[in-house]
């Protein structure tokens, strides 16, 4: 798994937050303690989106099962008016991750077996479809559309960001930041002596702030 911002990044957004502010003796330990944060700041992130772990560097590998759908009754050449938009939704496929990366190359498959029979999975030919890599649309020729069957189409494809957004990048180093920022208040409240005891209210804030979810909207998964 990967991180989506770097140490040097958390840092800077935290600002005045000196090492020895934690409690910590040397420069190396403030980094590890930085660089385990944004770790777990990176899966906040990745399940905030609804994304599998890394989709924003590097992409993930994920493998779909889709239903074949049966045909309708405006396949019939006696309903001849509604068959084109009837073949159109049975040679479409809705993949739940995109933009899909190029490399490696996806790999579409169906299961030829009736149901009762052990599965018999046959590789399609890159001929027989086409990927709108952008918006994760497949979409079969008319000859080669998958016969109707549950689960009967399988795809492993790779989707995501071959390199960190920046506004993700930005998002992950600003929760860096808040979450130190707020961690030097909790500690320093310790040795406050107040004469009347009203206490600071130094308390962590939101993971993600209503500007974080903004920014993040456009990668959020639409299906």
């Amino acid at each position: 798994m990967v991180n989506y911002c770097g140490v040097e990044q958390g840092k800077r957004f935290a600002r005045l937050v000196n090492y020895k502010d934690l409690g910590f003796t040397t420069v190396d330990e403030y980094e590890d303690y930085v660089e385990d944060m944004i770790k777990n700041v990176s899966r906040f992130i990745d399940s905030f989106c609804k994304r599998p772990d890394d989709f924003f560097n590097g992409g993930a590998t994920i493998t779909e099962y889709h239903n074949g759908r049966p045909r309708r009754s405006s396949d019939f050449p006696d309903l001849y008016a509604d068959q084109k938009a009837s073949r159109e939704l049975r040679r479409t496929f809705y993949l739940e991750h995109y933009p899909i990366l190029a490399v490696p190359v996806p790999v579409v498959k169906e299961n030829v077996a009736s149901i009762g029979s052990a599965d018999d999975w046959k590789t399609r030919a890159t001929t027989d479809y086409r990927l709108d890599t952008r918006n994760g649309l497949l979409k079969f020729s008319l000859a080669q559309t998958p016969d109707e069957g549950f689960k009967n189409v399988e795809v492993v494809y790779k989707a995501g960001f071959a390199t960190t957004p920046a506004v993700v990048s930005w998002v992950c180093a600003e929760i860096i930041g808040n979450f130190l920022q707020a961690a030097v208040g909790d500690r320093s409240s310790q040795w406050i002596q107040m004469a009347r005891p009203t206490p600071f209210d130094f308390a962590t804030p939101a993971i993600f702030t209503k500007e974080m979810e903004r920014r993040l909207k456009p990668y959020v998964k639409r299906r």
